[in-house]
């Protein structure tokens, strides 16, 4: 099988926990069924949504399905969706990041220089 085959080549794998529109990712869950079931361990991405509003409530979001597997996930940082007023931006990852606090073990923010500068 698929999981057969992905145990054996990796010790672990990156999945998509947060869509960078809003949402949680709709396989989510099934893609931490299956892991979980074939044993084999995983992470997940988190790409925020500044324009969407709100970064406590996509924390919960998130954390409502990826909490349940008390793995470590990291926050990544991308410039494409984000605004060009730097405090608000900086404002939001704060909010995001204390949310996280409060619910989990965050393994944290993941980005580049280019990325980086150009959100906060």
């Amino acid at each position: 099988t698929d999981t057969d085959c992905l145990k054996k080549l990796t010790q672990g794998i990156f999945i998509r926990g947060y869509l960078g529109v809003g949402k949680v990712d709709p396989y989510l869950e099934e893609n931490m069924k299956t892991l979980d079931e074939a044993k084999i361990g995983y992470s997940a991405y988190f790409i925020p949504c500044p324009k969407c509003g709100n970064p406590r409530k996509q924390a919960n979001d998130f954390m409502d399905v990826f909490g349940k597997s008390n793995k470590r996930f990291f926050v990544h940082v991308i410039s494409g969706q984000w605004g060009d007023d730097v405090l608000a931006n900086r404002d939001f990852i704060s909010n995001l990041t204390a949310e996280f606090q409060t619910r989990t073990n965050i393994a944290g923010i993941v980005s580049n220089a280019f990325h980086w500068e150009k959100v906060l």
